[in-house]
């Protein structure tokens, strides 16, 4: 797994920048589009500028062929930039997004982590406790019993000893890595 801890979640200064700089884009773009078909019109204009208005819905349709003909690709072209704006707009925020959540979701799982840290810690302390007393206990066997069977009063006496020194570690394990996770979320 990647190390996301130096992840940002926020938006830094430059990004709104860029968004507006894109939305200006946008505009830029439209109002090109309107200024070549005011152009296209103009043109048709100056060429036929003695002509009168035709009454003629033939002589309209072939100037709306015009216009369409000469109009359609600039928009076609218009719409064609503008969607692939929007198609790096959303990647870059798609991006953004899963980096987030990226980081959220490590940073869950460290949560979970020290909480689970928390609940066992207690109970190794509680194990270790009942061990001490354990070997105490031991320590009170009379010592013609530990004559009579000293072999397995030497077992015990070990086996509670492996026991409880596996606890002391497993519980120096556990409060360094809650320390290191608390450390991490704090950074």
């Amino acid at each position: 797994m990647e190390d996301t801890s130096n992840l940002k979640t926020n938006a830094t200064p430059a990004e709104p920048i860029q968004l507006q700089s894109a939305g200006t884009d946008h505009w830029a773009i439209v109002i090109g589009v309107l200024i070549f078909a005011v152009l296209v019109i103009c043109a048709y204009l100056l060429r036929f500028s003695g002509a009168t208005f035709s009454r003629d819905p033939e002589q309209w349709g072939q100037l709306g062929d015009y216009i369409g003909g000469v109009l359609n690709p600039a928009v076609a072209m218009a719409a064609l930039v503008l969607l692939a704006i929007s198609v790096q707009l959303q990647r870059r925020e798609l991006r953004a997004a899963h980096e987030a959540l990226t980081s959220q979701a490590e940073s869950s799982a460290q949560t979970v982590r020290l909480n689970a840290i928390t609940l066992v810690v207690p109970w190794l302390d509680q194990q270790i406790a009942e061990k001490q007393r354990f070997l105490e206990q031991l320590e009170k066997v009379p010592s013609q019993t530990r004559l009579d069977m000293p072999e397995m009063y030497f077992d015990k006496i070990n086996q509670a000893n492996e026991e409880l020194d596996e606890l002391r570690s497993r519980k120096t394990r556990y409060l360094a890595e809650s320390e290191r996770l608390l450390d991490k979320a704090l950074q």
